[in-house]
């Protein structure tokens, strides 16, 4: 074929084809014409055919007659190979050539002998075929690479999101949004291959400033200038409340965007139904160490971001928000706790002035002791809070055996010694705060089993129920009584010494002697809240508010 007819043939033939044009022509060993259906019944002739010599062979190229065209119809209608009689040695056999869109774009005629026109035919329609399942097998290559991406794709989305569903577990309630942010944000951005991504928030008049970056290289000076972000999160934050907020052709839209090197845009709202923390936004999808799909055309999608970016990224953000909320929720139930347990103590307080702050100062030298043995922050907390409750058993003791100013009789005295077994019947039925029991009903206890209310000897006493026993003991003997002055600090240190392995645990007191300066600190700047005056009627909110 002629360099004229070859660029004749590819400017009006896809290049699925040219394949075919080119097969049949080689299978056939003939020159073909090239017909092209303009209307029912009218054809016109696009390339005529060429010998081996390069010169155009006409027998068939200019006589359309009746014969010629009923042939062409009839391929064009049923899309297969046919011929018909021409002469009475030539046979013309039409097979046609099926473009991208399914449909016949041309019809190649080629004159063969008559003695070869039923193999001619039959050869065209095998090579037709061929080439047909030749794309058909390209084509479900490329599909079956794209599903298989996908499912990879699915796979890594529930594995990153149930990991993250793993981590982000109710342990540390110290945790914020900002935290919660800075141990996703690294794997979100690895997970939707993009270049950067910024947590931003809402600023000074509510205008979006970014707070927090994970950008893929470690110089953080290589990601785009945090002012542009929060420009175009402040150009989108309204859409982005609604859905997830792609903007692949930013760079043909903003000029701006464009020159801070920004080229794909995906923006998704950090929030709960209730309450919104902000925004995730990520800047250009990265092509670097991922695997392309076979087709070019099916790559162009990979150099966007797409629904599973945007999925993901926005499954990730309200995962985050609803732990954030959560932890929220359940640091306002904890200060909500703590402050109904100061009530609790002030009651008790109220009771018996000369007494007034002894339960907080017993927990907070409690603390202290514990943070010597181990315990963490959040059993710290835990015991802070069985040290504010020991003594809410005595809320069950008449007034009179609490303020008395002379010794107790034995039967007030055993009136006092039910107190811890009170306050075991008062905390009870509060299931969540079982973890205050051992304490509250063990801390009269005594190593060497004389104490009460059951006598436990050693380690049979909870450690708890140790520590604040010794806590307890060295504030009861330096704070006034009704009956009594409060000892000095040294001879309650040196009470404590003697006792410790019969009255007290030996490894408790050595703890609470290693904290004795902060033990000291507490028991000196120790001031109890004063009472706040009222200013006037309590009308508002109402419970049904």
């Amino acid at each position: 074929m002629t360099s004229q007819l070859a660029q004749l043939v590819e400017e009006n033939l896809s290049p699925s084809a040219v394949r075919a044009h080119a097969a049949l022509r080689s299978a056939l060993e003939c020159p073909l014409e090239l017909w092209k259906r303009l209307a029912p019944r009218q054809w016109e002739l696009r390339s005529p055919p060429c010998n081996e010599n390069g010169v155009e062979h006409t027998d068939l190229a200019g006589l359309c007659d009746q014969r010629l065209v009923a042939l062409l119809e009839r391929a064009h209608a049923t899309g297969r190979p046919c011929r018909a009689t021409i002469a009475v040695e030539w046979v013309a056999v039409a097979a046609p050539i099926i473009e991208e869109n399914g449909e016949p774009g041309v019809v190649a005629v080629a004159e063969v002998e008559s003695t070869c026109g039923l193999y001619a035919e039959r050869l065209a329609d095998s090579v037709l075929r061929e080439l047909r399942q030749r794309d058909e097998v390209d084509w479900l290559r490329d599909e079956n690479f794209v599903f298989s991406q996908q499912v990879t794709d699915d796979f890594e989305e529930l594995t990153y999101l149930r990991q993250m569903a793993t981590q982000l577990v109710v342990k540390d309630t110290s945790l914020d949004i900002f935290k919660l942010v800075a141990q996703t944000i690294g794997g979100l951005r690895e997970m939707i291959g993009a270049e950067s991504v910024y947590f931003v928030r809402p600023g000074p008049k509510d205008r979006p400033e970014v707070v927090q970056t994970s950008c893929y290289s470690p110089e953080e000076a290589e990601c785009v200038d945090p002012h542009t972000v929060a420009r175009l999160a402040d150009m989108h934050c309204e859409r982005a409340a609604v859905a997830p907020c792609v903007k692949n052709d930013i760079r043909n839209t903003d000029a701006a965007a464009r020159s801070a090197g920004v080229r794909q845009f995906l923006m998704v709202p950090v929030s709960t139904g209730a309450r919104s923390f902000g925004w995730f936004v990520a800047i250009n999808r990265r092509s670097v160490g991922r695997q392309w799909p076979p087709s070019p055309l099916l790559q162009l999608g990979h150099d966007e971001f797409g629904t599973w970016e945007a999925s993901l990224l926005s499954a990730a953000a309200t995962l985050v928000a609803s732990h954030a909320a959560n932890l929220d929720l359940i640091r306002e139930k904890e200060i909500l706790l703590t402050n109904t347990v100061r009530t609790l103590v002030s009651a008790l307080d109220s009771k018996d002035a000369y007494t007034r702050g002894h339960s907080e100062r017993v927990a907070l030298f409690s603390k202290r002791i514990a943070e010597n043995m181990g315990y963490d922050e959040a059993a710290t907390e835990k015991l802070y809070l069985s040290g504010l409750l020991h003594d809410v058993g005595k809320i069950g003791v008449s007034d009179a055996v609490l303020r008395k100013p002379d010794k107790l009789t034995p039967e007030e005295y055993e009136e006092i010694k039910r107190h811890p077994d009170d306050g075991w019947a008062i905390l009870r039925d509060l299931e969540q705060l079982n973890y205050l029991l051992p304490g509250v009903l063990h801390h009269h206890e005594q190593v060497n089993g004389t104490g009460y209310p059951d006598g436990l000897k050693g380690d049979e006493i909870p450690l708890d129920a140790r520590i604040m026993a010794v806590a307890d003991a060295y504030d009861a003997m330096t704070s006034d009584r009704a009956y009594r002055q409060g000892i000095p600090h040294e001879k309650a240190i040196e009470i404590l010494k003697a006792g410790a392995g019969s009255q007290w645990d030996a490894g408790v007191l050595e703890a609470f002697l290693a904290a004795i300066e902060d033990i000291t600190a507490i028991r000196y700047g120790y001031s109890p809240a004063e009472r706040p005056e009222r200013c006037g009627p309590a009308l508002s909110p109402s419970c049904r508010d």
